[in-house]
């Protein structure tokens, strides 16, 4: 176990690491989605600007939607180091 292996302060540290790099990628995956659902949302209000460069929002929207995939696999992935940073 990891407790038992390093000191109670080494693990309070370690802890405090994984928890706020956890709540900084839920964060960030929070703020593209916002972004993806505000972006969808305004897409038919939005229709003459978008077809100025439709090109463009739509790799936008779609890197935006990769982005998601892959972070929320990321957290919840079962390896050793989901979450960025190694613990």
């Amino acid at each position: 176990m990891l407790a038992l292996s390093m000191g109670d302060t080494e693990f309070d540290e370690k802890f405090k690491q994984y928890r706020e790099s956890l709540h900084d990628e839920m964060s960030r995956v929070a703020s593209y989605f916002a972004i993806y659902r505000r972006f969808h949302r305004r897409k038919s209000d939005r229709l003459r600007e978008i077809n100025i460069a439709p090109a463009f929002f739509q790799v936008t929207a779609d890197a935006l939607f990769v982005s998601l995939v892959l972070w929320v696999s990321k957290l919840y992935d079962k390896g050793s180091s989901a979450v960025s940073g190694t613990f």
